[in-house]
């Protein structure tokens, strides 16, 4: 399973980044802002996402990615994606618009690209595909309420806005993570890689009785008001605890991926 990290204030430690991505080792991504839009870079190796973490301005989004079974494996199909006609798949570049990060699996996803792309008219680029390009060529040509309806964990970020969809029902994996030997947390996607290799930390801090999932940033790096995220359907939900139903989904998750 692959993992999202949003930094807002607080860098991940290396131990952090080391663990993510030993447990989703099919290249690193990171974007930021920079001129007025957005930049990435990916395809990744642990030590350039180590470097790349440590010199980009705050906020950034980090991922680590484990390919869903039948994408590619290529290190362009690495996130982010630009939201584009052709979502492309340069390992670095900018945008004046959005990128687009991606954890789990959106079933059929190619069956419903092909229904999409017919009925619409839109054309479908080549080369490299994936569900997470899917989503991201989905988010741009019908907008980010798709997202909500297709109820999948996604982080959109964008030149003045972050944000952060989770899943319908009671659980919607995403959790605040303590950062050692620091007051800050960081916004994980799922805590799945906490308990690979000899790496672990304590449960990560629950949000019950708030409502900090959908971030909207006030144009300023390291500055974000939190409201809530967009859940399925629009609705606003309240980030999922640190428990048995979390380890239901992710298992169920990684069973239906073949990794578990």
């Amino acid at each position: 399973m692959c993992v999202i990290a949003y930094a807002e204030h607080v860098r991940p430690t290396k131990d952090m980044i080391e663990a993510m991505y030993k447990a989703n080792e099919y290249g690193a991504g990171i974007a930021w802002r920079e001129s007025g839009g957005v930049s990435w870079a990916k395809g990744l190796s642990v030590e350039e996402a180590m470097e790349l973490s440590e010199q980009v301005p705050f906020p950034f989004a980090m991922h680590f990615r484990l390919p869903s079974a039948g994408t590619s494996e290529r290190l362009e199909a690495c996130h982010p994606f630009p939201l584009s006609d052709d979502v492309e798949l340069a390992l670095a570049g900018s945008t004046p618009g959005s990128v687009l990060f991606h954890n789990g699996m959106w079933n059929n996803w190619r069956e419903k690209l092909i229904d999409y792309a017919v009925k619409s008219g839109k054309k479908l680029p080549a080369n490299s595909w994936s569900d997470s390009r899917g989503l991201a060529w989905v988010a741009h040509h019908f907008g980010l309420g798709a997202l909500e309806l297709l109820d999948q964990r996604v982080l959109v970020f964008g030149p003045e806005t972050v944000e952060i969809f989770g899943t319908s029902g009671k659980v919607n994996g995403w959790s605040l993570m303590d950062v050692p030997k620091s007051d800050a947390k960081i916004w994980v996607s799922n805590t799945h890689w906490v308990r690979s290799g000899n790496y672990y930390l304590d449960p990560p801090a629950s949000m019950a009785g708030g409502h900090h999932q959908k971030q909207i940033a006030n144009g300023q790096a390291g500055g974000t008001a939190l409201t809530p995220f967009r859940g399925a359907a629009g609705v606003d939900q309240d980030a999922g605890e640190w428990g048995g139903e979390q380890e239901t989904v992710q298992e169920t998750n990684e069973a239906y991926c073949g990794l578990g």
